[in-house]
C-alpha cells in the first residue's frame, strides 16, 4: 500500500460499479449527473485516503413524472439550500419514442400518439398537434369545428381538474372525495363516448377539424337516408341527387323567393310542407307513463314549410296585432310575465286603498292550443277583416294538416288544434282568446290573460254582489267555451281578499 493511504479507514464493504459497465451509460437518462465519472475502482481490501470536506450544491433527482414504464419527464435539479440553481430536464422514453415513430408516419397517423402523452388531457393534446399542423399548412378549419374543439377542450379541462383534486384528496387520506369527483367525471366521459366511442384514446380532434359530427343519435341512423314524396326510401345516389337539387335553392335564392311570394299571393300552401313529424318526449314528474297525457309531442315541420309559415305569421301579425285586445300579455311583442304581474298588483293595491273587497278567479283552458277549433280561428279572421290572400293561406294551412309519428310510421289527419312548438300556434291562440276578452269587456270585471291563463278580478263593497257578478261572468265564459269548442278545467282557483 502507498504512503498516502496509510491510516485511512477501510471501505471494502461498499460496491463500486465496473468502469466499463458505467461507461456504456454515459449521456443516457439513467445516470446524467456526471458523478460516476469521478468514481474509481478500489482494489480489494484497499484503504481509501481521507478526503477534505468541501461545501457544494446538492444534486437532486426529481421524477420521473409519472413514475411508470414510459417515464414522461425527469428533472435533475442543482440546489443551493432551498434555491434551485440549475435544472436539467430529461424527456422520457414515451416522448422520445413518439418523436421517432412520427418520423415516417403521416400527420393523421401520428394523431393517436397525442392521446398517450397526457392521458387525462386527451383532446387538448390532439388540438395542440392539430393547430401546429394547420398553421404549418395554412389550413382554415370550419367555424363549427372550432366551436366543437372549444367545447370538448373545456370538458377535458374539467375532467383533468377533477382527477387532480381527487388524487390530492386521496393523498391527504380522504377516499370519499375521490368517489364523488370520479362520479362527476364519469358523466363527462359519456360525451367522449358519444362522439368517438372511446374514453381515453379519442383520436377525435384532427388536422382540418374533427373526425365526425354526430347529427343524430345512433337509434335514428336509419333515417339519415332520404325518402321521396311517397315515403319510399331512396338509395344513396338518389339521396345525394335530391340534396343537390335542394341546395340549388341556396345557390339561387331568387327561386325560393319567387315560390314563397307566389304562395302568399295565391293563398296556397303545398301539402308536403304541412306534414309535421312528431317527436314524443316524456313529461317530467310522472309516476307512470301509460297514458297519452304523460307525453309531450313536439311537431317538426319541413324547413321550407316553416320558412313560408314564418312569412305568413309576420304578415298575419302586421294586420292582426293592432286589433287584439290590450289585456292579452302572452305572445305579444314587448310584453311578458313582469308586465302581467305588475299591472295586476297595481290594480289590487288601488282597490285596497279604496277599501274594496276583491274576488280573484283564475281560469286555465284545458289543452290550450291542442283544442283550438279551426272554424273559430277563421271566424275571428273574417270579423277582423283579414286580407283575402292571408285568409286563404291560413285556410289551406289548416286544411289537410297531418302529423306523422316516425318510430311507428303512422300518419293521422288533424281536425283541430295546432302543432306543438309551431311558429303560428301562439298567434292563432291569441286570435281565439281575443273573442273572450272582447265579450267580457262590457262586464264589471278586470280581466288579464297570459297565453291560455286568464285572471278575472271582481271588486266591490259587498261580498254577496261579488259572488253574483262572478257567477254571471263564469256562465258567459262557459258559453264561450262551448261555442269555441274549448273546455275549461272544472277546478277553478279562487281567492277572496276583503278590504279593511
Amino acid at each position: 500500500m502507498g504512503e498516502q493511504t496509510r491510516g485511512a479507514k477501510r471501505h471494502g464493504h461498499r460496491w463500486y460499479p465496473d468502469e466499463e459497465y458505467v461507461k456504456q451509460f454515459e449521456g443516457v437518462v439513467m445516470y446524467p449527473e456526471g458523478v460516476l465519472r469521478e468514481m474509481k475502482r478500489t482494489p480489494l481490501n484497499g484503504i481509501v485516503a481521507p478526503v477534505e470536506k468541501k461545501v457544494r450544491n446538492m444534486v437532486l433527482n426529481f421524477g420521473p413524472q409519472h413514475p411508470a414504464a414510459h417515464g414522461v419527464l425527469r428533472l435533475v435539479l442543482e440546489l443551493d439550500g432551498e434555491m434551485a440553481r440549475h435544472c436539467d430536464p430529461h424527456i422520457g422514453l414515451l416522448h422520445r419514442g413518439t418523436e421517432k415513430l412520427m418520423e415516417y408516419k403521416t400527420y393523421t397517423q401520428c394523431l393517436p400518439f397525442m392521446d398517450r402523452l397526457d392521458y387525462v388531457s386527451m383532446m387538448c393534446n390532439e388540438q395542440c398537434f392539430s393547430l401546429a399542423v394547420e398553421k404549418l399548412l395554412n389550413i382554415d378549419i370550419p367555424i363549427r369545428a372550432k366551436y366543437i374543439r372549444v367545447l370538448f377542450g373545456e370538458l377535458t379541462r374539467i375532467m383533468n381538474h377533477l382527477m387532480n383534486i381527487a388524487a390530492a384528496a386521496l393523498d391527504c387520506g380522504g377516499i370519499t372525495p375521490l368517489f364523488w369527483l370520479f362520479e362527476e367525471r364519469e358523466k363527462l366521459m359519456e360525451f367522449y363516448e358519444r362522439v368517438c366511442g372511446a374514453r381515453m384514446h379519442a383520436a377525435y380532434v384532427r388536422p382540418g377539424g374533427v373526425a365526425i359530427v354526430i347529427g343524430k343519435t345512433a337509434r335514428r341512423n336509419e333515417e339519415v337516408i332520404l325518402r321521396n314524396e311517397n315515403g319510399e326510401t331512396l338509395a344513396t345516389s338518389q339521396s345525394a341527387e335530391l340534396l343537390a337539387q335542394t341546395a340549388a335553392i341556396h345557390s339561387a335564392e331568387g327561386i325560393f323567393l319567387a315560390i314563397a311570394n307566389k304562395y302568399l299571393s295565391l293563398g296556397y300552401l303545398s301539402g308536403q310542407w304541412k306534414v309535421a313529424h312528431a317527436v314524443v318526449i316524456q313529461k317530467t314528474g310522472k309516476e307512470y307513463y301509460i297514458h297519452p297525457k304523460s307525453y309531450r309531442p313536439i311537431g317538426l315541420l319541413s324547413f321550407l314549410g316553416k320558412t313560408v309559415e314564418k312569412l305568413l305569421v309576420k304578415r298575419f301579425q302586421w294586420h292582426i296585432l293592432p286589433t287584439l285586445n290590450n289585456r292579452q300579455y302572452g305572445f305579444v311583442p314587448q310584453r311578458g310575465t313582469e308586465g302581467t304581474l305588475g299591472d295586476l298588483v297595481t290594480y289590487l293595491r288601488e282597490e285596497r286603498e279604496k277599501k274594496n273587497s276583491t274576488l280573484l278567479v283564475s281560469l286555465d283552458t284545458e289543452g290550450g292550443l291542442d283544442n283550438a277549433w279551426w272554424p273559430t280561428i277563421k271566424n275571428q279572421l273574417a270579423r277582423k277583416r283579414c286580407p283575402r290572400n292571408l285568409y286563404h293561406l291560413v285556410d289551406t294551412y289548416l286544411r289537410d294538416c297531418r302529423v306523422a309519428v316516425n318510430y311507428a310510421r303512422a300518419t293521422s289527419k288533424t281536425t283541430k288544434g295546432g302543432i306543438q312548438e309551431s311558429i303560428s300556434g301562439p298567434t292563432f291562440w291569441n286570435v281565439i282568446l281575443d273573442s273572450l276578452l272582447d265579450e267580457l269587456s262590457g262586464k264589471e270585471v278586470h280581466r288579464q290573460a297570459f297565453a291560455d291563463d286568464v285572471v278575472l278580478t271582481f271588486t266591490g263593497r259587498s261580498i254577496k254582489s261579488l259572488q253574483e257578478r262572478a257567477n254571471s261572468v263564469l256562465q258567459a265564459v262557459i258559453r264561450w267555451g262551448l261555442t269555441s269548442s274549448n273546455s275549461l278545467l272544472k277546478k277553478l282557483k279562487q281567492s277572496c281578499l276583503r278590504g279593511s
